[in-house]
C-alpha cells in the first residue's frame, strides 16, 4: 500500500522512503519562535519509530507498527502544529 503524506505542495511517499532506507528520514520539519521541530522515522525490527526532535534533541520516540499507521500520525502533527502557528521551515539552511 501506498501512503502518501502531502507537507506543503510537495507529496512524500512515506512508505517508499522507509523501505528503501535503513537510517533515519526526516519528514517534516517545522520552525518555532525559539526552535526548530522534525518529525523524524528509523526502520526497527518492529516496525518504525516515529520520533521528534526539538533543536536537535530527541523529545518523543513511539513505535509504531505500520507505515500507514506512522504516516497517518506524522501527518496529524504536523497538521496541528502548524495550526498552532509552526511554519514550514525552509529547506535550504
Amino acid at each position: 500500500m501506498r501512503v502518501n503524506h502531502h507537507n506543503g505542495s510537495r507529496p512524500i511517499s512515506v512508505d517508499s522512503l522507509v523501505s528503501t532506507s535503513r537510517h533515519r528520514i526526516v519528514l517534516w520539519h517545522l520552525r518555532g519562535s525559539l526552535d526548530d521541530l522534525a518529525c523524524v522515522v528509523s526502520p526497527t525490527s518492529y516496525g518504525y519509530t516515529l520520533g521528534l526532535e526539538l533543536a536537535g534533541e530527541s523529545i518523543l520516540v513511539e513505535l509504531q507498527p505500520s507505515v500507514e499507521r506512522l504516516a497517518d500520525k506524522a501527518a496529524r502533527l504536523e497538521e496541528w502544529l502548524l495550526a498552532q502557528g509552526w511554519t514550514p521551515a525552509d529547506d535550504d539552511q
